[in-house]
């Protein structure tokens, strides 16, 4: 795995043409000598016992997946995620469960800083794979997570049920008398459902041929194409220094002004009120209220009210738990997801169970 120029890693050549702050990423890129093409979150480098890193077939990583391991792709590494921190993701571990197996590179550039990348993520990495990462090829053929699959956790648990020894018609054909006696002298036997089913490399990592993968209506090949270009999109958004969290003032100031003014208004109408009209007035305002501030709730979600993911979760609980009445801790689990597989029946919380 040859390493390339530190800023071609990351910054398509446009951006570096039309962009005002490349010298920004340019000091970002500096911060390693190992920045590579194949992990283009500005200044990640590839780690430090990268070369001695084992090489994992694909053979191994389904085997180890279906042993418990939470394995997730950022090709060409492979992360082991901890089962203790499924609950502590501030994304949910959901959008953990549903990449088992599969590249989530876009994701985690897209939703990670590279500081989080390099400094905590860097201590999950077991091992590294040797895929086709070039204008035509494939990349990594995503494998199925075991949530997907309805086997998870690992090792799935068997379902026991408890029926009575007599027969439902027996029972309602006795007098209430009969049953007293029935109850107190029935016996109840517990029968054990079908074995759990088990996990297998097989069901994780179905052995299709490259004909059956081409006659799919999403190719791997075309899901390679869709990754390189999301990259090369990302890239160009943090050269123009658009994922910066925007101050206060020329951010959500003006609009935080505008919701506090109908919160003041509604509870002012409501306390001076005379007549009907002036009850429907503070009614209006305190429903403007709370419709614009759900947005902002939405936004605290995301980690976009002030950037920091503490102070944003704390403002969106004061908002949605004590003002709407909504778990802002539960939303996020699921909204998190649907925004990484919009609408997808196998992802997507918003069109699934899982």
């Amino acid at each position: 795995m040859a390493t390339v120029d530190n800023k071609a890693a990351f910054i398509p050549k446009d951006a570096i043409a039309t962009s005002p702050s490349t010298s920004k990423v340019e000091s970002d890129s500096a911060l390693s000598s190992r920045d590579s093409s194949l992990l283009p979150c500005p200044g990640v480098p590839l780690p430090a016992n990268f070369d001695k890193l084992p090489i994992l077939s694909r053979e191994q990583i389904s085997s180890r997946i279906c042993r418990g391991e939470l394995l997730i792709l950022h090709s060409p590494l492979v992360y082991r995620v901890p089962h203790n921190w499924l609950k502590l993701h501030p994304g949910g571990d959901h959008a953990l469960l549903h990449y088992v197996g599969r590249d989530a590179g876009c994701e985690i550039e897209a939703y990670h800083t590279g500081r989080t990348v390099k400094e905590r993520m860097g201590r999950w990495v077991v091992g590294k794979v040797e895929v086709d990462e070039s204008e035509t090829g494939e990349g990594w053929r995503d494998m199925t997570p075991p949530i997907q699959l309805g086997m998870w956790p690992i090792p799935v648990p068997k379902i026991t049920v408890s029926e009575p020894s007599s027969s439902e018609d027996e029972l309602m054909e006795s007098s209430s008398e009969e049953d007293e006696k029935r109850s107190s002298s029935r016996s109840t036997k517990t029968k054990t459902s079908t074995p759990a089913p088990h996990l297998t490399p097989d069901l994780v990592d179905p052995p299709l041929a490259k004909t059956d993968y081409s006659s799919l209506p999403l190719t791997p090949a075309y899901q390679a194409h869709l990754r390189r270009s999301h990259r090369r999109l990302h890239a160009r958004i943090h050269s123009l220094g658009l994922d910066t969290t925007p101050s206060l003032i020329s951010g959500y100031g003006p609009s935080l002004a505008i919701y506090a003014t109908l919160l003041s208004l509604s509870i002012y109408t409501y306390i001076r009120a005379q007549t009907s009209f002036d009850y429907i007035i503070a009614a209006v305002c305190l429903g403007a209220f709370w419709h614009q501030i759900t947005f902002v709730a939405h936004d605290t979600g995301h980690s976009e009210l002030t950037g920091s993911w503490w102070a944003d979760r704390l403002w969106g609980v004061a908002i949605a738990d004590f003002m709407g009445g909504l778990s802002i801790g539960w939303w996020c689990d699921n909204h998190n997801v649907h925004h990484r597989k919009p609408d997808s029946d196998l992802h997507c919380p918003t069109m699934s169970t899982d």
